[in-house]
């Protein structure tokens, strides 16, 4: 198993820890953020969790990037999030600061890692980071998008959402493209099975699906 360093520690982060360390895939878990007792707390929090599995995964909560070295995987959803009425181009300026910061310091102590960039914007994120570390450094790109565009045409069609295959192109946010000649369902072209639900509606779902779950959440 791995040693996985998650950097920010907010609601996204704490999610992905969740699903990784409850995945299995983490044999050693460093939580780090700037917030003053936030990554210890969130520490407590995922070791009560862990208790109710029987999970052996070693974790530490830090405030200090020094306690970042020798990781296998490090995750990056450090950053200025996103607010209601912003894109995900308004963060770059802000993120693009603290990606520059994150490479200069994790680099030299953690030789070899993959850094999965999660920050928005995701992409121009993963390519400011990438001076520092450019064979070892991807995106979540497209992946959520083609999450929603899959779950949302299973809900209109009423079928498994394992029953949905298809992709999402494109640029990470408002200008995503659905790749309409990959999208499947129970292994059928689209056209073919859609009743009841337009391309269009699945496209406006995409691109404006996370600025209301931003707006009642807070956050996705």
């Amino acid at each position: 198993m791995l040693k996985i360093a998650f950097i920010g520690v907010g609601k996204i982060g704490q999610t992905i820890a969740y699903s990784t360390i409850f995945d299995g895939l983490a044999k050693e878990a460093i939580l780090y953020d700037i917030i003053p007792e936030l990554p210890e707390k969130f520490e407590h929090e995922l070791r009560h969790a862990l208790a109710t599995r029987g999970l052996p995964t070693e974790v530490m909560g830090t405030n200090s990037l020094d306690d970042v070295n020798n990781a296998d995987i490090i995750v990056i959803t450090a950053g200025k999030p996103r607010k209601p009425g912003m894109s995900r181009r308004d963060l770059f300026v802000d993120n693009a600061k603290i990606m520059i910061d994150l490479g200069q310091k994790l680099t030299p102590k953690n030789p070899g890692a993959l850094y999965i960039m999660v920050a928005n914007p995701v992409d121009m994120m993963a390519s400011v980071f990438m001076r520092f570390s450019k064979q070892f450094t991807i995106s979540t790109g497209d992946q959520v998008e083609t999450m929603r565009m899959r779950s949302f045409i299973a809900k209109k069609l009423k079928v498994p959402v394992n029953r949905i295959t298809g992709y999402v192109g494109g640029e990470h946010g408002e200008d995503a493209v659905v790749l309409w000649s990959t999208v499947k369902v129970n292994g059928k072209p689209f056209d073919e099975v859609a009743k009841g639900i337009t391309k269009e509606e699945v496209e406006n779902y995409v691109k404006t699906i996370p600025g209301e779950i931003i707006r009642v959440m807070g956050g996705t």
